[in-house]
């Protein structure tokens, strides 16, 4: 879905589960970050404008998917 309007990425994937108020999506790597393996770990954190206040910060173990299911 590279390239994808907001709106578009939305419908998909409120097709696929609800979405709330709040709810965040994660869309993937920023230009020229390579690819993600099993075993890195990826953090991510939300700050608030020029003060860099931390709203959160969380942090995903990468491992290999199992089973059949994609989303």
């Amino acid at each position: 879905m590279s390239g994808t309007s907001i709106p578009v990425l939305l419908a998909y994937v409120s097709a696929v589960m609800r979405l709330e108020v709040g709810d965040i999506i994660l869309t993937g790597t920023s230009k020229g970050v390579g690819l993600i393996q099993a075993g890195d770990v990826i953090t991510v954190g939300l700050r608030v404008g020029s003060t860099k206040e931390v709203l959160a910060d969380l942090i995903f173990d990468v491992a290999d998917r199992h089973g059949s299911s994609f989303f």
